[in-house]
């Protein structure tokens, strides 16, 4: 008996469990193995693609009728595509399982991001999006009542509001990495409790305002150029910031920026920091022009080999030790 056959004599809900794992693009060519291979292609409920043929092949065996069984078709939970499709394939594939998907991973290129907007995604708890232009974000926000976590990667955004406005009490990790950020002119986060929140090198316009007010962060990254900010928040378990010594708007605005971002993660436990960001902070110590307190600092990671060879090194860990609280300590790493 060949490998093929036997896969397909193991029991229905193993084999569907083993396609589940399997990119849609390799699964076809376990097409004849098994008359049975239809029906068990309907029993999957996650779906991973790279190649769009293979996607319109899997949606005519989906919508065929089997001559061999006559079991309904498996609601998808879960859709993976990582290259652009058109939009007559994505709409059929969405609007036939908007309601069942528990997770979103697309990446629709010049397609773009408003074909989701009309969408509501009732089971919709992971949402990422790549590669992606003109996203009506806060509307497609909207659709997705139970959105547990939000990632988005290189995308852009249609200029629908010019404050996006993140309060869904579900939401608990929002990941904002390397995207047109210029169509909005404040951001605002208004969670109780997040469990991570990831900034990374987004284009911005000049007067951009990131604001967070939570009682809770878990863990919070920035990185990138500054920006003006404005947290309210009590907890920060461990955060990490890294930015560059330089501004574009001129070394005031740098300053100011730079005082409102280490108050507004005055309330973090862990702090860690790149070589350049210590330096700076080290500077506005000791220029003592506004004061900078943690105020339960336990300790401090400096990461990069920057920091061993700053002739200052010793003046820099002495006073950033002084940030924290009694027994702390500062760590290169």
């Amino acid at each position: 008996m060949d490998q093929d056959n036997r896969l397909m004599d193991l029991p229905i809900d193993i084999q569907v469990e083993i396609f589940n794992r399997i990119e849609v693009t390799d699964l076809m060519g376990l097409r004849s193995v098994s008359r049975d291979f239809h029906d068990i292609l309907k029993k999957t409920s996650v779906l991973s693609i790279n190649d769009e043929k293979f996607l319109r092949r899997m949606l005519i065996i989906r919508r065929s009728k089997s001559p061999y069984s006559s079991n309904p078709i498996e609601p998808l939970t879960e859709i993976k595509i990582r290259v652009p499709v058109s939009s007559e394939t994505i709409n059929k594939l969405l609007r036939t399982n908007n309601n069942t998907l528990k997770n979103l991973s697309l990446s629709l290129g010049p397609l773009g991001g408003q074909i989701l907007s009309p969408l509501r995604f009732n089971a919709l708890t992971i949402l990422n999006l790549e590669e992606t232009r003109r996203i009506a974000l806060q509307t497609l926000l909207s659709g997705t009542p139970v959105l547990k976590s939000l990632t988005l990667k290189n995308c852009a955004f249609t200029s629908e509001t010019k404050t996006l406005l993140l309060n869904s009490q579900t939401l608990k990790t929002i990941n904002l990495l390397r995207c047109d950020l210029t169509p909005f002119a404040t951001i605002l986060i208004q969670i109780t409790h997040v469990h991570g929140l990831t900034w990374d090198d987004n284009n911005i316009i000049s007067n951009f305002r990131l604001m967070i007010e939570a009682e809770e962060i878990k863990t919070l990254v920035f990185l990138g150029t500054l920006v003006e900010t404005s947290f309210h928040v009590s907890t920060i378990g461990e955060s990490f910031i890294a930015v560059p010594d330089l501004s574009p708007l001129g070394p005031t605005k740098f300053e100011n920026d730079f005082y409102k971002m280490m108050n507004g993660v005055s309330g973090s436990m862990i702090m860690g920091m790149d070589a350049t960001t210590a330096q700076i902070l080290y500077l506005a110590l000791l220029d003592g022009k506004k004061p900078i307190t943690f105020r339960r600092l336990r300790r401090i990671n400096l990461r990069g080999s920057g920091t061993h060879r700053n002739r200052n090194r010793g003046l820099i860990m002495d006073s950033l030790r002084s940030l924290t609280i009694p027994g702390g300590g500062v760590y290169e790493i």
